[in-house]
């Protein structure tokens, strides 16, 4: 009986100590992340927090940095995959869903785009009538993301200094969807 009892005091003792040593390298990771971020090195960011992710992916910090970051290279249906785990591990924080909101207006502009000759709106990066159909799907899919996002946004901060532009995206937003889904 003693030496199940030190086996299991050692094994809780191992299993804690591993704990801390990856909550120390996740904020160390991430605060390397955070100096290459204000250094304008997002690419070298985005490995920290990715590293930081694989050690411990349920850190709101991690995720929600993670997020922008690809956001401010313009890759956003990426950007969108980590502030949905945000908004999950802090549903109660209004800048994720502001943030995914921005993700999914980016992911859908990086969709449709381009005007062509006639002034319809059409997807700038797919080709054939299959992928359009693909294209239009994603577009849906992110702007209901983006104006879900925004809507919890206000739910949580319904006085928001800037409640006035994000009901105006919203509008428009949702406005972009019926045009769409009208052609």
């Amino acid at each position: 009986m003693r030496k199940l009892l030190k086996f299991l005091a050692i094994l809780v003792l191992g299993v804690f100590c591993c704990a801390c040593v990856n909550t120390f390298a996740i904020q160390e990771l991430n605060e390397k992340a955070q100096e290459y971020m204000e250094q304008g090195d997002i690419e070298s960011a985005l490995a920290r927090l990715e590293a930081s992710i694989d050690l411990g992916g349920d850190v709101y910090e991690t995720r929600y940095n993670t997020g922008t970051a690809y956001i401010q290279i313009g890759k956003c249906d990426k950007a969108i995959k980590h502030l949905q785990a945000a908004t999950t591990l802090k549903p109660e924080e209004p800048i994720a869903f502001y943030s995914l909101g921005v993700a999914g207006n980016c992911a859908a502009t990086n969709i449709y785009e381009t005007k062509n000759e006639y002034g319809n709106t059409v997807p700038k990066i797919y080709t054939y009538q299959r992928d359009i159909e693909k294209a239009r799907n994603d577009y849906n899919n992110y702007m209901n993301i983006s104006v879900q996002a925004f809507e919890n946004y206000l739910k949580i901060v319904p006085n928001a200094e800037d409640s006035s532009r994000v009901n105006e995206i919203i509008k428009e937003s949702t406005q972009k969807l019926q045009n769409l889904n009208k052609q």
